[in-house]
């Protein structure tokens, strides 16, 4: 039987839930196929991804991309399959840290700074200084951005490369990331690798960008009025901050209620997407 699988951060994930409220429990169910652990895959100790049902939470790109390579490398996802991708945020490489040093466009910065600040200022004490947290970064901002561009794109490819029917959706506007694409240039590219700064893997970023017509298969968010403001919000971080949240300006994850609309929204779209390509 076709099986359901889901990449991502803790929003693939039931956090706050119980598990049969998780939207990808839900979604498995609307489209007919499994959802849920490999039996036959015997847990590893040393590994915590490879035959459990659910993304990674608190993950980056890196952690995400890697399970994806373990999940290809068992040869778990077949033809017969469906697969929903999301890359997490794109200030986030390894863990739950984002990364907040200024771009050329400074909404990138200031949306995820705000959506930050959200949640964990009252942690941070009185002498908290925004530009403290902008000078963690390891990398050049716009470096970070090209090493998660290349790696989600890396991976949606992969995955798509089984056979199996391949989704993905973004956390963040899409209008913002295409903005940040544009601002990359060649030569920042080759200066940080030149100064040690930058992977090799990372110089690749020129050739796939000329290939770049959007997020194929997007599973596209809608404009919603937040539950708590009289704001629009129209990506899905904030729909799930804004109008279903576990606990508003306290945890940022979707309330059951959110994980229904979320699952009969991605349904809406795979179906819609299913019968252009007939």
């Amino acid at each position: 039987m076709s099986r359901l699988w889901v990449f991502g951060c803790s929003h693939t994930t039931p956090c706050g839930v119980d598990d049969s409220e998780f939207w990808a429990v839900k979604l498995a169910n609307k489209l007919g196929v499994e959802f849920g652990p490999i039996n036959e895959i015997k847990p590893n100790m040393h590994i915590s991804f490879g035959g459990h049902e659910y993304g990674d939470g608190g993950a980056g790109i890196d952690i995400i991309f890697m399970n994806v390579m373990t999940k290809l490398n068992l040869s778990l996802i077949k033809p017969e399959d469906i697969v929903i991708f999301n890359a997490s945020y794109s200030t986030r490489v390894n863990s739950t840290s984002h990364v907040h040093k200024p771009t050329q466009d400074k909404r990138w910065v200031n949306w995820h700074m705000s959506l930050f600040e959200k949640y964990f200022r009252p942690n941070w004490g009185d002498d908290y200084n925004r530009g403290d947290l902008i000078d963690q970064n390891f990398k050049h901002d716009k470096i970070l951005f090209v090493h998660w561009y290349l790696r989600q794109k890396f991976a949606y490819q992969m995955l798509k490369d089984t056979g199996a029917e391949v989704y993905q959706w973004l956390l963040e506007p899409q209008h913002l990331l295409e903005d940040v694409l544009s601002q990359i240039d060649e030569d920042t590219i080759e200066k940080e690798i030149h100064n040690g700064s930058a992977q090799i893997f990372e110089s690749m970023f020129p050739k796939f960008i000329k290939t770049h017509q959007g997020w194929e298969n997007l599973l596209k968010c809608p404009t919603l009025k937040s539950s708590y403001t009289n704001k629009e919000v129209n990506c899905w971080s904030d729909i799930f901050s804004e109008v279903y949240p576990n606990e508003y300006k306290v945890d940022s994850h979707m309330n059951a209620e959110g994980n229904e609309f979320f699952s009969d929204t991605l349904y809406k779209l795979i179906t819609e997407y299913r019968n252009e390509n007939k």
